[in-house]
C-alpha cells in the first residue's frame, strides 16, 4: 500500500512507485510525503514541489490552496486586496473584511485586528465601545431663588 499522505489514481496499489503525494504534500513518487509549510501550497496529487502563496494570501501547514490573509479580502481578477480604511479582518479565509464598530474607524488599509479600530468622536477603544460625542459641558439646574 502507499505511504501516509499519498495515493494513486491508477489502482496499482501493489506498485509503490505509482504512489503520489496528496495535495498539500510534496515528495518523490513512492517516497515520504512532507506537508507543505505554512504560507505554501500544492493543489494536485503528484511529485510537484510546494509553491509559495501570492502576496495577500496565506495558508496553514499541509494546504492544497491559499486563502486571503489577515487584513485582505477576495477581489475579482487580482485574488485578494487589502481591507479598506474602516474595516479589518483577523483571520485567514476567503471572506470579506469586517467593518469597525459604530463610531470607530481604522486609520489605514489592511488592518488585521479590532484593536486597529479607534473611536472617531470620543476617547476610548472600539473594543469597549465608542460614543457619538463626548460631553465636555455640565448641565446646571435653573436658579429659582428670585
Amino acid at each position: 500500500s502507499c505511504p501516509m499522505n499519498s495515493g494513486n489514481t491508477r489502482g496499482y496499489n501493489d506498485v509503490i512507485e505509482s504512489c503520489m503525494c496528496d495535495p498539500g504534500y510534496s515528495g518523490p513518487n513512492g517516497g515520504d510525503c512532507i506537508a507543505c509549510p505554512e504560507g505554501h501550497f500544492k493543489p494536485l496529487r503528484g511529485n510537484d514541489i510546494c509553491r509559495q502563496c501570492l502576496p495577500g494570501t496565506s495558508s496553514s501547514t499541509g494546504a492544497a490552496f491559499c486563502s486571503c490573509a489577515e487584513g485582505y479580502e477576495p477581489f475579482p481578477l487580482t485574488g485578494c486586496r487589502a481591507c479598506d480604511e474602516g474595516f479589518y479582518k483577523d483571520f485567514i479565509m476567503n471572506a470579506t473584511c469586517v467593518p469597525c464598530p459604530l463610531y470607530s474607524t481604522s486609520s489605514s488599509s489592511g488592518s488585521v485586528s479590532l484593536s486597529n479600530c479607534t473611536c472617531t468622536f470620543s476617547s476610548g477603544s472600539a473594543i469597549q465601545g465608542c460614543y457619538a460625542f463626548e460631553s465636555t459641558t455640565s448641565v446646571r439646574e435653573p436658579d429659582n431663588s428670585e
